[in-house]
């Protein structure tokens, strides 16, 4: 996978300060790279173009600093839906545990190659049944990888979001969900659903 964007988001105690880090420029076929420091300086009024620069530079505030060739807004469509019902899915987990995470983030990866990421999204949608063998069986120790390192076309994957950092987490019974963890994941799907609003606006008004 060449990510678009890889960006931890922050989902305790300060979830209003992206951490960027490195976007996918699929024309120079290389990375661009942008320090923790540029989300921590953002303010809340900022955020919807910070988010913007990754997803879709084309519609972020214009910027002295280098942006990546932006994805087709209709792959980008897509991408943004799939994160939303994954983010969804987070959340609702969320709303039911009872523990406390100090420093947790979730990590969002996009694949960068528009055509990879066509492909990918096919696949996903397709979703054939995963067939499952022994596990003695010669096909569960089939490599994932060609002869260069790099993933066979076929376990490419279109988008990932995990939470990442949670090493401190604690169980406390009783005590209800933890408000901070919910709260950074609301704002990330605040944010991600105004990125996708937008990148709709611009696919009605087309070119």
């Amino acid at each position: 996978m060449n990510p678009a964007f890889s960006c931890p988001v922050p989902c305790d105690k300060d979830p209003t300060h992206p951490s960027f880090h490195q976007v996918w420029d699929s024309v120079t076929s290389a990375y661009v790279s942008t320090p923790k420091a540029f989300g921590k300086s953002l303010q809340p009024a900022e955020l919807p173009d910070g988010i913007a620069r990754f997803f879709a530079p084309q519609l972020a505030a214009p910027s002295d600093t280098r942006t990546p060739a932006a994805l087709p807004l209709p792959l980008l469509h897509s991408v943004l839906q799939m994160l939303l019902s994954r983010l969804r899915e987070l959340i609702e987990l969320f709303s039911s545990l009872e523990c406390r995470i100090r420093g947790g983030s979730v990590l969002i990866v996009v694949e960068g190659d528009a055509t990879a990421l066509a492909a990918a999204l096919d696949r996903d949608a397709a979703a054939p049944p995963v067939e499952t063998e022994d596990d003695d069986s010669e096909a569960s120790s089939v490599s994932t990888t060609d002869e260069e390192g790099q993933a066979k076309p076929h376990t490419l994957v279109p988008v990932e979001l995990r939470l990442i950092d949670f090493a401190h987490a604690t169980k406390v019974d009783g005590q209800g969900p933890d408000e901070g963890v919910l709260l950074g994941l609301e704002t990330t799907r605040t944010l991600l659903q105004g990125m996708l609003a937008r990148v709709a606006e611009e696919m009605d008004n087309g070119p």
